[in-house]
């Protein structure tokens, strides 16, 4: 289930704020608190940091401070959403179903432990995607002017177990049989795309460009 979870907040984790673009994330929690801002970094499984510019729900009181890093617990998130402010992605989601169904689009929520919600490209509709159901995602452009790697807005690092680094964009993630089976693709500045497993990965953080 952890490596499901995973995926999922990955597709969200792939695109944040920048000059050019304005992504924006809100982050619910299990009590009823919404952030607004971008997940800057996760530890799978264990925790989320989160870099909010204002709490719009905060029945604690405790996320009052803007512009604020936040350390949030991984199960007590509950909901990942684009908000609608967001300027479009410059990239695709294609999605691909165990039973080879495939969707493109962009990825608007996630229910940690159940569904993605996506926002199909081709009929402005939206479709709810099961964990369970999910082989594989992937970041595609159809636009000849645009690029993956050289239109990015961010890069991702990932930090290995043994502690070496790696940086470059995810473009593909899949969700095998079994966690040791599941992993992602990393596209390098070079152009060429590094296999990494999935239980090699200790911790994710987002570099906006």
């Amino acid at each position: 289930m952890k490596t499901k979870l995973l995926i999922m907040l990955l597709v969200l984790l792939g695109t944040v704020a920048t000059a050019e673009a304005k992504f924006v994330q809100e982050v619910e929690l299990s009590d009823g608190t919404v952030l607004e801002g971008y997940i800057y970094k996760q530890i799978p499984g264990k925790k989320i940091v989160f870099q909010s510019s204002r709490a719009k729900k905060d029945p604690s009181g405790k996320y009052s401070s803007h512009n604020k890093e936040y350390t949030l617990q991984w199960n007590d998130v509950k909901v990942i959403r684009r908000s609608s402010e967001s300027s479009p992605s410059w990239c695709l989601d294609k999605v691909t179903l165990k039973n080879g169904t495939v969707y493109k689009g962009q990825i608007t929520e996630q229910r940690l432990g159940s569904t993605m919600t996506l926002l199909r490209d081709d009929t402005h509709k939206t479709v709810e995607i099961k964990y369970s159901d999910l082989l594989k995602m992937e970041k595609v452009v159809e636009d000849m002017d645009k690029d993956l790697w050289l239109d990015r807005q961010y890069t991702n690092r990932l930090r290995l177990n043994d502690n070496t680094v790696r940086e470059g964009l995810i473009v593909l993630q899949y969700n095998g049989a079994t966690t040791d089976d599941s992993y992602l693709e990393l596209l390098r500045s070079s152009g060429r795309r590094e296999r990494i497993y999935r239980l090699d990965i200790k911790e994710y953080i987002i570099f906006l460009r």
